[in-house]
């Protein structure tokens, strides 16, 4: 099988984990639960960054650390 383009390709499990973990860091780190419309949008920016070639959990910190600390929270309910 072959992909046309970087979303396309599988994440296996061992990136998976690696994307669970960031995701638990920044989660944690900026005070928003795991399951909320905020977590949401983290895991998508992370999947894209990933799945365009970023797989060091450093870089994927650091890239969306700069991004949070950019974009206000959105308070929900």
């Amino acid at each position: 099988m072959t992909y046309d383009t970087a979303g396309d390709q599988p994440i296996y499990p061992e990136g998976l984990r690696l994307l669970e973990s960031v995701l638990k860091k920044l989660c944690g780190e900026a005070e928003i639960q795991l399951i909320s419309y905020n977590a949401e949008q983290i895991a998508a920016e992370l999947i894209k960054l990933f799945q365009s070639g970023m797989e060091d959990e450093t870089v994927l910190l650091v890239i969306m650390r700069a991004r949070l600390r950019k974009r206000p929270v959105l308070a929900v309910g």
